[in-house]
């Protein structure tokens, strides 16, 4: 009697509408194949970017495994958001090394190609590669935790910010307590005796997404989210053949672009590769940004069409 009672106070607050959506966030394929621990997702992206814009970090990691329901086109409660992040997990910031952001992208790709793993990591402010036709050679303790890598890399051409990773480089990092403090999922690279605390317990997990949303995004989750926006390539020895169509084009042609092009952006495009594809090289992806006066060059959406500057 006595939880129930507790049950009804909050039913109405469950029901509360705090936003919209108007494209499905999704965790899983249309098959009910669950994608968020193994690669990237829309919701994943969404959820990565709530974490780096309120807390305003130079990067951001959700755990897959955090991320545990997906929520539909249309009205969004208060209730779905906890569903998403039900743990109440508490947003952080800390200083961490590039050779940090390394292992644990590295740590976190350990599984890819052969299964999940709830510590994969949804990123937001860089994008990378994965190679999964390389085994990985990530060393893990008796508790499943993060050693040391012993052998090569399986995470390549990670971006931050549009310029390469650098591993003496000190960057700040968003995410929550379970992997920042506590070295949750087994990234003990970070936890509070490895990287400076900067902002502790900020605000809970699922308030962090609200307010990204109707702060940030007016209230409303737009086209930029209707597909994983090309943060995460996973390369085996089969995905070097282009089955894009839009990319088979693309890849044949010309790389000379003259004022007044134009692009329309495909599944698994973000302006970083835009940039190599119409350019050479992906370090010219401001100029696409600032000719389409892009708020935030990490959000772009299918079927976008960007002003294409000459080189």
């Amino acid at each position: 009697k006595f939880i129930e009672g507790i049950k009804a106070k909050y039913a109405e607050l469950e029901k509360k509408v705090v936003a919209k959506t108007a494209v499905d966030l999704a965790i899983a394929d249309k098959d009910g194949n669950r994608l968020v621990r193994s690669e990237e997702t829309n919701l994943g992206d969404l959820c990565a970017d709530a974490y780096r814009n309120v807390l305003g970090a130079d990067i951001a990691f959700v755990n897959g495994g955090g991320i545990r329901v997906a929520i539909p086109k249309g009205n969004i409660t208060y209730g779905q958001v906890i569903a998403v992040h039900p743990f109440g997990n508490m947003a952080c910031v800390v200083e961490a090394t590039g050779q940090q952001i390394l292992d644990a992208l590295e740590f976190g790709a350990r599984n890819v190609g052969q299964g999940e793993n709830g510590g994969f990591l949804q990123v937001s402010g860089l994008t990378y590669t994965i190679n999964a036709d390389i085994p990985s050679s990530v060393v893990k303790n008796d508790k499943s935790e993060f050693v040391k890598v012993d052998g090569a890399y399986r995470v390549s051409d990670i971006m931050v910010g549009g310029q390469p990773l650098d591993v003496n480089k000190t960057y700040t990092l968003a995410s929550h307590n379970y992997m920042l403090k506590d070295a949750g999922d087994g990234y003990t690279m970070f936890g509070t005796k490895n990287v400076k605390l900067l902002k502790d317990g900020v605000m809970i997990d699922n308030q962090v997404l609200i307010n990204y949303i109707v702060n940030n995004l007016g209230g409303v989750v737009g086209e930029q989210y209707a597909a994983p926006q090309g943060r995460i390539t996973i390369k085996t020895a089969a995905s070097d053949v282009p089955t894009n169509e839009s990319d088979k084009v693309i890849a044949g042609r010309d790389t000379t672009v003259t004022e007044g092009d134009t692009y329309t952006v495909v599944a698994g495009d973000c302006l970083w590769n835009i940039a190599y594809k119409l350019y050479g090289t992906g370090t010219l992806y401001t100029k696409l940004a600032e000719a389409n006066k892009l708020a935030d060059p990490y959000i772009i959406y299918i079927g976008q069409i960007l002003t294409v500057p000459a080189k």
